[in-house]
Order: structure tokens, then C-alpha cells, then sequence
């Protein structure tokens, strides 16, 4: 069966699991994107696949997650992360796309094997804005890919 949409538990992804494609989703960095089996609950979960000639930051963005954001709005973001390296340190950004530049970011670093780590981001909004999610990881040498599965923006 196919996964709740947006508003399904107050999350305002609407692609929050990757089971269709990776409509809406826009890629970060010289990488390729697709969908992968074994997602962290579900069938499947977004692959960011590093291609360029050095290492890089790659990941995904999802633009305008949430539109017109007053000011003083307070959202969470969390997603599961995992990667083909163990080691990768991975980025969750809460990003204003309006005047005045304003971001929040957590940091976690993936485990060995085939272990999922969750990562979790709280932003208060300074000036009212489009909130955009970033889901990247710095470093990752070509071939290696950064997996991202239950993608999730609550306002709170």
C-alpha cells in the first residue's frame, strides 16, 4: 500500500518516502539521483550518487517545502539518513529563500553497514520567507552515495 501524502500526521511533504520517484525533489552537487530498494521501514528511499571528479557536497533540496512563512513560525524537520561509506557527515537545513539569508542546521554522522541515523532541525522564522529543506553530505568521493528515506516538516 502507498504511504500517506502531505498533511498525513502533520507532515508537509508530500514525497516524504520516495515510494513513487522523486517528483518535487531537486539534486544537489555533481550527483545522480534515483530510488532504492530498502528504504529505512518501506520499499524504497532517494539515492544521491556522487559523480564528479573530486569529492563534493552532494544531497537534496526540496524548494519552498513550505510557502509564506510568517515571521516567529517555529518548524522541525527530521530524516533518516544513511550512506554506501560509513562516516559520511550528513547536513539537515531549514533554509529562508526570502531577504535576509537565514538558515538552522543539525549534523549527524552515518553509521557502518546498513544502519539508518535519524537527524533533526528546528527553525524559528526570523523575516517572513519560503522555507526550503536541504538534505546534504560534504566530502562524498564519486560513486558513493548519500540515502535519504522519511522526510518530515511539521509546523511546531
Amino acid at each position: 500500500s502507498r504511504p500517506p501524502g502531505a498533511g498525513a500526521f502533520g507532515n508537509l511533504v508530500v514525497n516524504w518516502s520516495f515510494e513513487q520517484d522523486l517528483n518535487g525533489w531537486r539534486v544537489l552537487g555533481e550527483a545522480d539521483s534515483s530510488r532504492e530498494p530498502q528504504g529505512r521501514t518501506s520499499g524504497s528511499c532517494a539515492s544521491v550518487r556522487a559523480r564528479g571528479p573530486e569529492p563534493g557536497r552532494v544531497g537534496l533540496a526540496l524548494p519552498a517545502v513550505v510557502p509564506s512563512v510568517a515571521k516567529g513560525e517555529r518548524y522541525v524537520a527530521s530524516a533518516w539518513v544513511r550512506s554506501t561509506a560509513p562516516g559520511q557527515r550528513v547536513a539537515l537545513r531549514l533554509v529562508g529563500t526570502g531577504p535576509g539569508a537565514e538558515s538552522s542546521r543539525a549534523i549527524t554522522t552515518t553509521l557502518p553497514g546498513l544502519a539508518w541515523r535519524r537527524v533533526i532541525v528546528d527553525h524559528t522564522v526570523a523575516t517572513a520567507t519560503d522555507l526550503t529543506l536541504e538534505v546534504t553530505a560534504d566530502g562524498v568521493p564519486a560513486g558513493d552515495a548519500l540515502l535519504i528515506d522519511e522526510v518530515v516538516v511539521r509546523r511546531g
